[in-house]
């Protein structure tokens, strides 16, 4: 904190006028607006973090695992991928001013989705535009939260099988209710639908598999007039418990008929990934969680025997960007990359979102066990985290008449990365654009900062896409910036056992 705002006419930043103005840091007033800036990963605490210690950390897995295999290859490829991901050396794309020849590089990414913060983070941003602008037509919407006990999180994040016919059965428990509701009302044929993000992990960077849904609080009705929404009442704490008990009953039965069959034998089995998650599932908040094991509801939340569902997050049909940060939030990554911090002692510092009632602010672990808790969050590949049901599903007829009640808007575009002018945004409809926003687009809508645009007023475009190894390090050596690519840091040897000594030997 400083003692006394500081005027312009105290600043020693050269050039400034004095007089009646004050800037909170001596020369902020007089510097230049801020623009886009390479982001470093090379510089963070979890690059570091990966370089140093994810050789060491596998080959204590391959060495504890008794067929020497140690985790599943696709966590070894993430690993290796976000130490590439950023990083100039491994490639990149040159952009130009076209006026005054200005040029700025920007490095590949992974598009990696379990471990890398920023392209998990873009993953968020770009699901969450394609929601609003393709996909989500004018209503309120509602979010309902499902989590399942400790066990079951387990079971789900080890049976994509599972994990997906629970999400399904949440969806359709809820669909149940918003028709029920719409019938008593004189709407005949109802139609209902849900967008379900699937998250792997809790706040404390723990294994814990649960679901996000973004339902319409109402129906679809297509009569003579088309397709148009209605309205339903707000779900009381006496509907919100009822879907609750539903739930239970149906995984109640489904787990006694696949314990009955023996399916859970091959799960139960144990191996390096298994022993990794149940590690990761880990709160250090056991007993914190007792309510959780009795049966009760309050303010749209309803929990019984380790169970629960909330619904007390709703969101105006007016109001698209609270729309968005609820997609966005729904496909966050799992850690907040700031977070990160290292010890005195060289460990691992992770600072909690709030402080616990003990007074904890920090989650502190050694560095290969926190690597080995991100590996366990790491979701497998070809499975999907995002799920489209009912109205909004690939096989629902109604999609295209859904798609003319989503708004038009499109002020966010920055145009075209080509060395073309920009083109015009407000005209673009639901389906004229790609499904993955451009990377220029993005930093626009979420930052407010068009890229492209040229502090001499002039526009940036491509102008090269350098994969060449040999050719990057030539042209970075031009620009001043580092040529060298990251690479692991070699597995350090396994501790040596402590055995007795004899003096007689």
């Amino acid at each position: 904190m400083w003692s006394r705002p500081v005027g312009l006419e105290l600043s020693t930043h050269p050039g400034v006028l004095a007089g009646g103005l004050y800037e909170r840091t001596s020369g902020a007033a007089g510097q230049p607006l801020g623009s886009y800036q390479r982001r470093a990963p090379e510089r963070t605490v979890l690059h570091e973090l990966v370089a140093r210690h994810a050789q060491s950390m596998l080959a204590e897995l391959r060495h504890a695992d008794p067929d020497g295999g140690g985790l599943p290859r696709y966590v070894e490829r993430e690993l290796a991928a976000y130490l590439r991901c950023g990083i100039l050396a491994h490639g990149f794309t040159r952009v130009r001013c076209q006026t005054c020849h200005d040029e700025m590089v920007v490095a590949f990414s992974c598009k990696r989705r379990g471990l890398c913060p920023s392209c998990t983070s873009r993953r968020m941003a770009d699901t969450a535009a394609h929601l609003v602008d393709r996909v989500l037509p004018a209503a309120p919407y509602r979010q309902w939260v499902f989590t399942v006990p400790k066990p079951l999180r387990l079971v789900l994040a080890r049976n994509p099988a599972w994990t997906r016919w629970t999400g399904a059965l949440v969806v359709r428990a809820i669909g149940a209710w918003q028709r029920r509701v719409a019938r008593k009302r004189g709407l005949p044929t109802p139609r209902t639908g849900a967008v379900t993000f699937v998250q792997r992990f809790g706040g404390l960077v723990n294994l814990n598999v649960h679901f996000h849904l973004v339902v319409p609080d109402g129906v679809f009705v297509d009569d003579d007039q088309g397709l148009r929404f209605e309205l339903l009442p707000v779900p009381t704490n006496a509907d919100v418990l009822a879907i609750l008990d539903r739930l239970l009953r149906r995984i109640a039965r489904r787990l006694a008929m696949h314990a009955n069959a023996g399916a859970f034998e091959d799960d139960a089995r144990p191996d390096v990934l298994a022993q990794v998650q149940a590690d990761a599932a880990t709160t250090w908040r056991s007993s914190t969680e007792t309510r959780a094991t009795v049966r009760g509801v309050e303010r749209l939340r309803a929990w019984c025997e380790g169970f629960s569902l909330h619904a007390g997050v709703v969101v105006a049909a007016h109001d698209r960007a609270a729309l968005e940060r609820l997609c966005r939030y729904g496909a966050r990554p799992a850690f907040a990359q700031e977070r990160l911090a290292w010890t005195a002692d060289a460990r691992i510092a992770y600072k909690l979102k709030r402080p616990w009632p003990d007074g904890r602010t920090h989650l502190v672990m050694e560095p290969v066990a926190f690597l080995r808790r991100l590996c366990g969050i790491i979701p497998p590949p070809r499975r999907h985290l995002v799920r489209y049901s009912g109205i909004f599903g690939p096989a629902s007829k109604d999609r295209h008449a859904l798609r003319a009640l989503v708004p038009t808007d499109r002020s966010h575009e920055a145009g075209d990365a080509r060395c073309t002018e920009p083109r015009p945004s407000q005209t673009a409809g639901p389906a004229s654009r790609a499904r993955r926003l451009p990377w220029a687009d993005l930093l626009r809508r979420v930052f407010a900062d068009d890229v492209l645009q040229c502090p001499c007023g002039g526009r940036r475009c491509i102008v090269a896409i350098v994969t060449d190894p040999a050719l990057a390090r030539v042209l970075l050596a031009r620009f001043g910036l580092a040529t060298e690519p990251s690479t692991f840091a070699p597995a350090r040897a396994p501790p040596q056992a402590d055995l007795p000594w004899d003096d007689a030997l």
